[in-house]
């Protein structure tokens, strides 16, 4: 699940990628899926897109993780990405917010 959490802006749009790698620091990534370029004037805050992780087998890589591909020159834009069950089932809260 992504989560746009600061605005796009100065580019013209995103690419979002599920990758794989054989390095901690994920350099080198195998992409396994690509949500396609989106408009920065979508990618305000709060926006939330789902994008399901691909199944892989054997392709040797160690490490999963996100990674974001704009064009453009941007010179704002951030966006948390979390692994989820179950992407009608996620609940946000605060900040230090503690589950007992």
């Amino acid at each position: 699940l992504f989560t746009v959490d600061v605005a796009f802006a100065g580019g013209t749009g995103v690419d979002f990628q599920i990758i794989t790698s054989a390095a901690a620091n994920l350099g080198s990534p195998t992409v396994l899926a690509t949500s396609g370029v989106r408009a920065d004037a979508l990618l305000v805050v709060g926006y939330n897109f789902f994008m399901p992780v691909p199944p892989v087998v054997g392709n040797g890589q160690r490490y999963l993780g996100v990674q974001y591909v704009g064009t453009g020159t941007h010179t704002l834009g951030s966006v948390s990405a979390r692994v989820v069950l179950d992407a009608a089932g996620v609940k946000y809260y605060a900040s230090g917010y503690s589950m007992l």
